[in-house]
């Protein structure tokens, strides 16, 4: 869950203009939209424009609509950045029936629509630049993490490998279940090369007129099952940013191993919020270029470092299995961080970890 936080000091005209904005785009579904595109295929966009009539001109006037904002996937738009990590022009693509592809190209004042033909790369139509009505570039990327990957690309091997034993079990069955083989006069065969033949699943004769007719190979569908599930649970393992089958098992798991689970959990998250707040740092910009500046209501100049943006975790649902296995194992966290990290606001934590406290005080029997 994310949490937009103002300070103390923020004109009421600025939050005012953030719950339009929330309640026009429904923003909370779309960053959990955002989440879920980050962590499939590593990062994604966004594009802010101001929802005018379609042939209507933005011009130094002003203009009183409202900014909406929409995803964008990966494959179909691209940022090139300055020197200093800031957005140079950006561009976002669609391809057309007529094999072509329209291109938008973004700068921090206009946006030019480029046709260019899919073959050779060549711009064969080219429109005069408009104005967005920003004055930051309206295109921002959303990471995964530094590097942009998606959870699942370490584990593309294991699925690959998934897919050659699923494709090599079939070819088995196929050509094994179901083949015909004669062999004759093998002649007297040693012990060692008979005893070789044998693990194929051929049937060999000691004789020089000896024969087979019928040959099976065969397959052990429990061998089968378990490589093919083996694998299958290890690309999970590999691909998520916890471990299932250490939440599965957590009732037998130790210490050292609950705590490395938390820790991994923990990593993910922070540098997926690092990435995030830079995004919503730059949203910040944009939203105010445009509502300080063209919008005919617009509002007086503040400062975007008095927005925040809080991350709050949020756990697996049988989250009070979790936390009891988590506190019967050992686990050193006070029981106001645990509700925390929970999902529980930090006074409500208190007040739980307090009731808790006197509960258990309470129990204990007066001996006096």
């Amino acid at each position: 869950e994310i949490k937009r936080k103002y300070a103390d000091d923020i004109q009421e005209e600025v939050k005012e203009k953030y719950e339009r904005f929330d309640e026009l785009n429904n923003s909370e579904t779309l960053y959990t939209e955002l989440m879920a595109s980050c962590a499939g295929w590593g990062n994604t966009f966004t594009l802010c424009y101001i929802d005018k009539p379609k042939d209507d001109i933005i011009t130094d006037e002003g203009v009183n609509y409202p900014v909406r904002i929409k995803e964008v996937h990966a494959w179909n738009a691209k940022i090139e950045y300055d020197d200093n990590g800031e957005p140079a022009e950006a561009y976002i693509y669609e391809e057309d029936a007529d094999k072509t592809i329209k291109v938008y190209k973004y700068d921090k004042l206009y946006v030019q629509k480029l046709k260019i033909e899919k073959s050779s790369g060549r711009i064969i139509e080219e429109e005069e630049p408009l104005r967005h009505g920003f004055t930051e570039i309206p295109v921002i990327e959303w990471k995964n993490n530094k590097l942009c990957r998606g959870n699942a690309q370490n584990a593309v091997s294991l699925m690959d490998a998934y897919d050659r034993l699923m494709s090599d079990n079939i070819t088995e069955w196929a050509n094994f279940r179901q083949a015909y083989l004669f062999l004759k006069n093998m002649g007297v065969l040693d012990e060692e090369t008979k005893s070789m033949m044998q693990k194929t699943g051929a049937i060999i004769g000691n004789g020089d007129s000896s024969e087979v007719r019928f040959v099976t190979k065969d397959i052990s569908p429990e061998f089968v099952k378990f490589i093919t599930e083996k694998t299958w649970k290890s690309i999970w393992i590999v691909a998520a940013s916890i471990d299932p089958e250490a939440m599965a098992n957590l009732s037998q798991a130790t210490v050292f191993q609950i705590q490395q689970l938390y820790a991994n959990m923990e990593d993910d998250c922070r540098f997926t919020e690092q990435s995030w707040l830079r995004s919503f740092e730059y949203l910040d910009r944009v939203l105010k270029s445009y509502w300080t500046g063209l919008d005919i209501d617009s509002v007086a100049d503040y400062n975007t470092y008095d927005i925040d943006y809080e991350f709050i975790r949020t756990l697996p649902k049988d989250i009070m299995t979790y936390l009891k296995d988590l506190r019967a194992a050992g686990g050193t966290l006070p029981n106001a961080e645990i509700l925390k990290r929970s999902g529980y606001d930090e006074q409500d934590a208190e007040d739980l970890a307090q009731r808790a406290s006197d509960e258990g005080y309470d129990a204990i029997p007066n001996l006096g």
